[in-house]
């Protein structure tokens, strides 16, 4: 949930330009604001039909897969995530359909943050479910550790940055940094994430082998 909002807001931020830099003067790639209003509609109309068309493929694919238990009840905390994502999408959506000005001029700044945050939250997640994944092995609290510390280190990375955009005088790198750390710890997560399936994988099959040989 919390991945696939994250990539939807990804493409808010790529469709939707920051504020507009003159500094360089009218050169051959330069749009007017009627230009840009024009690209950011197109572009967010065609996200908003793909995105309901996913999902209505994807609700379409699992009619009928999905046991019913009424044992199995959503947790609090996935509760309290689909309500947030949900109301920024719903925030966002009416924005762009009823004051499409202020869309244009707060939207990147807006999906960019809650993307960030939503992988943020992903981190913490998968690091508060690693002891279970590892059925309280110490790897599980190894891992543990290095999620936390990945997403500590986006936050106040990212903290850091917003201060000096914020607090020091000609700084004007402040989204190119963002983005730059936000790949780098990004990357470094999924990287030690893959490294962590893997053992998983491996610790399984390795469990698996002697039952698979007495049926055998």
């Amino acid at each position: 949930m919390l991945l696939g909002f994250s990539g939807l807001m990804a493409f808010v931020v790529a469709f939707v330009p920051t504020v507009p830099d003159g500094r360089c003067g009218p050169n051959a790639y330069s749009q007017t604001p009627a230009e840009i209003a024009a690209a950011v509609r197109n572009n967010i109309w065609s996200l908003v039909v793909v995105a309901a068309l996913a999902a209505g493929v994807t609700a379409w694919l699992k009619r009928g897969t999905v046991t019913r238990d009424s044992s199995e009840r959503p947790t609090v905390r996935s509760v309290v995530v689909t309500v947030v994502c949900g109301a920024i999408l719903l925030g966002e959506l009416v924005l762009f359909l009823a004051l499409r000005d202020r869309f244009i001029a707060l939207s990147h700044d807006i999906a960019a943050g809650t993307m960030v945050a939503g992988v943020i939250a992903v981190m913490v997640l998968s690091a508060l479910r690693a002891e279970d994944r590892h059925r309280g092995a110490g790897a599980g609290t190894v891992y543990k550790r290095i999620y936390i510390a990945i997403a500590v280190a986006l936050a106040a990375a990212l903290g850091t940055t917003v201060l000096a955009a914020l607090t020091v005088h000609g700084f004007d790198h402040l989204v190119l940094i963002a983005e730059v750390i936000v790949i780098v710890l990004f990357a470094t997560y999924w990287g030690v994430q893959t490294k962590e399936l893997w053992d998983l994988r491996a610790a399984d099959g390795l469990e698996a082998r002697p039952t698979q040989g007495v049926v055998e």
